[in-house]
């Protein structure tokens, strides 16, 4: 896959196993369970197989992620943002749910999900009894939003995977939809 493509029309978890096996080529199978075409259920391990592994890296607390975030220059993404969006919601949520990038709404107001999709997204979340401040933890796959809405490239979901990572393993949710 070069870097000028679009991110591929398949589940975030696995774009990003496969970032994670281009970059320290450590086969897994990512495991991956079949729901309606918009949504995946991804496992933990599926996405961050070195967390259970010996020599993990130690967890960084999400303020110290979040402002690393704010001040990033990894890619080209940062000159279109007018802000970097991190998350909303619990961070001791069993529940995380991640999206591909922020829209205009979540870039001009810092959290992800803000504008009609964020409205649907709380109305699904409510159907299932749950509240999106305090049963969910939302983020995105890429922290800045790039021009025109447009999809991320691989290089962008690359530059970002570290951060996502970290957010995996400091929310340890029991459930990620991606």
């Amino acid at each position: 896959m070069t870097g000028a493509q679009a991110m591929p029309s398949q589940p975030f978890g696995l774009v990003l196993q496969e970032a994670r096996m281009e970059k320290h080529a450590v086969p897994t199978a990512p495991t991956v369970t079949q729901t309606p075409p918009v949504l995946a259920v991804i496992s933990q391990a599926a996405i961050l197989p070195q967390i259970a592994m010996p020599g993990a890296r130690l967890v960084r607390s999400l303020e110290i992620v979040r402002n690393e975030v704010a001040q990033c220059t990894k890619c080209a993404l940062r000159a279109s943002r007018t802000q970097a969006v991190f998350e909303r919601g619990n961070p001791h949520a069993a529940l995380m749910i991640v999206g591909e990038g922020p829209g205009e709404a979540d870039d001009a107001g810092g959290q992800p999900f803000l504008g009609p999709a964020g409205e649907l997204l709380d109305r699904m979340i409510a159907a299932m009894g749950l509240s999106p401040l305090n049963d969910v933890y939302i983020c995105n796959a890429v922290k800045c939003r790039g021009s025109e809405d447009r999809k991320a490239l691989m290089p962008e979901v690359r530059a970002c995977a570290s951060y996502i990572e970290e957010q995996i393993a400091s929310v340890r949710p029991k459930v990620i939809l991606a």
